[in-house]
């Protein structure tokens, strides 16, 4: 009985009775009543009798566990940035509905959350100029590791370098998801054919990443690489329901014929060597040979293990066969027939009612290679270099767009007439000195331009860009451009010929000083290649 005056203290003891099938510490008081009054050794609560068996946490390292029990000034400081650690290397974030209002007392801090709690995973590379974060950071060598977790957004400078670098060696060594991270991200690195000039010396590209389904004794790996990854079809006689038939006809056209050396045709298609060796492989017991084989580099297909076209790029279709991916949707045809009812219209009048997830889902396929590839923001597409449409005009001649219902004061007040790329280039060269001596043409690879502010700004890192003038033909409008203009290209070009034919009869034409001029242009064009 417990009165006011009592001195009583309650004392249950420690924890020292041990279950022998977990492992687990239990107080005498945690048994039941019965096993209490029998003095059972045997507890339930913590395992159900041996029903249920997790495997016993490993030991924390060495490292984490110097700064979670140790009492020196590191282990102080890191108990006071805990979370901000945590944080710093945590692979993502956590969303949930948080309630900002309840912590406005004096009161113990109150984290109180509501609706679904889940964990947010955003792509494996930072979006253009913010701060990488969470699996981000771990995409980077060590070294950059350190710098941006030290800088870690909301850190303010708190995060010890020396605690740092000992934590992420410590995850390098002991975490499986750091492994498959650092997996990605050299593979990845790698993957950029252009830097080793694996396909020769290469001053552009662009690839479309598209999603399908589908000699032995001197070099068996490649061999059977590529036996399982580039083999057409079989098609034609072989199997006349395969996808690529028409007509009764292959429209890759397989099989190719034998060639002992790469040819181009009479319209400009190459047409590459397959040596007639005789080998032969068994697909669906059917013999293969080299006339089914797709183009491929043997180096690129044995190192990633799939099916990778490679062919040789001379004509403007193949661009356009390559670029087509970008926007195409997928392959679907919807079709409904019968009646139906609508209570204002009665029936067989109305509208079918659409579901367009269910539509989506219906008609769409998609691998799991893509869904991951797509999960992780992996580029579908690429190019390189990078490539800036100049847009330029004559003076207050800008271009404007505006809605069919979007009234003249509204449209007069959105528009600024100077957030032009080719005025705000004239407004760069009168303010910024590094821009002086800089063409329209060679302006994007010094200086980025902001399309929300309407500005150009200097490149924090350097890049390759190329800039490229949108085409105007020169009768475009109702003056001509260069009839309008080229006397003010020639403006010397008289004085320097009367200072080279000093003669008091010397007379040029306008038609020889606009040949003059035209040719003048051209010297200083080629100068600039």
């Amino acid at each position: 009985m417990i009165t006011t005056s009592s001195d009583e203290i309650l004392d249950i003891g420690c924890a020292d009775k041990i279950y022998c099938d977990c492992g687990d510490l239990m107080w005498r008081f945690e048994q039941t009543k019965k096993r209490q009054r029998t003095k059972s050794d045997n507890f339930s609560l913590c395992c159900g009798n041996g029903k249920v068996r997790l495997p016993l946490l490993r030991d924390t390292p060495a490292e984490l566990k110097s700064l979670l029990d140790g009492t020196n000034n590191k282990s102080t400081i890191f108990h006071k940035s805990l979370r901000l650690y945590n944080n710093a290397f945590a692979f993502t974030s956590v969303r949930a509905n948080i309630d900002r209002e309840i912590n406005n007392g004096g009161g113990p801090y109150v984290y109180r959350i509501s609706g679904e709690v889940y964990h947010q995973i955003g792509s494996l590379q930072p979006e253009g100029s913010e701060k990488a974060v969470f699996s981000q950071i771990y995409m980077y060598d060590n070294q950059q590791q350190l710098k941006e977790r030290l800088n870690f957004p909301n850190g303010d400078n708190r995060l010890d370098a020396e605690i740092t670098e000992s934590l992420s060696a410590m995850l390098n060594r002991d975490n499986a998801l750091v492994d498959i991270y650092r997996d990605v991200r050299d593979r990845f690195k790698d993957l950029d054919l252009t830097d080793k000039h694996v396909l020769g010396k290469v001053i552009g590209v662009a690839y479309t990443i598209e999603f399908q389904k589908r000699d032995k004794e001197t070099d068996p790996v490649g061999y059977e690489a590529i036996s399982k990854y580039m083999i057409h079809g079989p098609c034609g006689l072989y199997n006349r329901n395969c996808a690529c038939m028409r007509d009764d006809q292959c429209t890759k056209f397989y099989p190719k014929e034998f060639k002992n050396e790469t040819t181009i045709d009479a319209i400009g298609y190459p047409v590459y060597r397959r040596r007639n060796d005789k080998r032969i492989i068994q697909l669906k017991e059917i013999e293969i040979d080299n006339m089914f084989v797709v183009p491929y580099n043997r180096g690129i297909i044995v190192k990633y293990q799939a099916h990778i076209n490679i062919e040789w790029c001379n004509q403007g279709l193949l661009i356009k066969y390559m670029f087509k991916y970008i926007t195409k949707g997928p392959d679907r045809a919807t079709i409904a027939i019968g009646k139906f009812k609508d209570a204002n219209c009665g029936e067989g009048k109305g509208n079918i009612a659409t579901n367009e997830v269910d539509d989506y889902i219906a008609c769409r396929y998609l691998s799991f290679a893509e869904a991951c590839w797509r999960i992780f923001k992996f580029l579908i597409h690429y190019r390189k270099p990078v490539v800036t449409k100049l847009v330029f005009h004559l003076e207050n001649e800008q271009q404007i767009c505006f809605k069919d219902d979007e009234s003249l004061p509204s449209v007069v007040d959105r528009i600024n007439p100077e957030a032009t790329m080719f005025i705000q280039w004239f407004r760069a060269n009168s303010r910024d000195p590094f821009a002086i001596g800089l063409t329209f043409v060679e302006f994007p690879e010094k200086y980025l331009w902001d399309e929300a502010k309407k500005i150009w700004k200097r490149r924090k890192n350097k890049i390759c860009v190329v800039g490229r003038l949108v085409y105007v033909h020169p009768t475009t409008g109702e003056r001509s451009l260069w009839d309008e203009h080229w006397k003010t290209f020639s403006d010397d070009i008289e004085h320097k010929q009367r200072n080279n034919y000093p003669r008091h009869n010397f007379v040029i034409s306008d038609e020889q000083l606009e040949c003059l001029a035209l040719f003048d242009i051209e010297l200083q064009l080629r100068k600039k290649r």
